[in-house]
């Protein structure tokens, strides 16, 4: 059985409690099944290149990396 590619966009925004927030709705919305991969409701500016990482991951990143992200 061939994988399709998974679409991994990032929930963006510039305030970090709303992207809190959002990141943690959007989990919720999983309900009743549990998110096995990678978790980070903010994403730190160190860590920026997980955005280009091949696993599937629910990410909250501030618009102030956008430009980081898009490189």
């Amino acid at each position: 059985m061939r994988s399709q590619p998974m679409l991994k966009p990032p929930v963006m925004t510039s305030s970090s409690s709303t992207l809190t927030t959002c990141i943690h709705g959007l989990h919720a919305l999983l309900y009743p099944f549990e998110w096995q991969h990678t978790f980070v409701p903010v994403l730190p500016a160190p860590m920026v290149d997980v955005v280009c990482a091949p696993f599937p991951y629910i990410l909250g990143i501030l618009t102030s990396l956008q430009p980081q992200v898009q490189q």
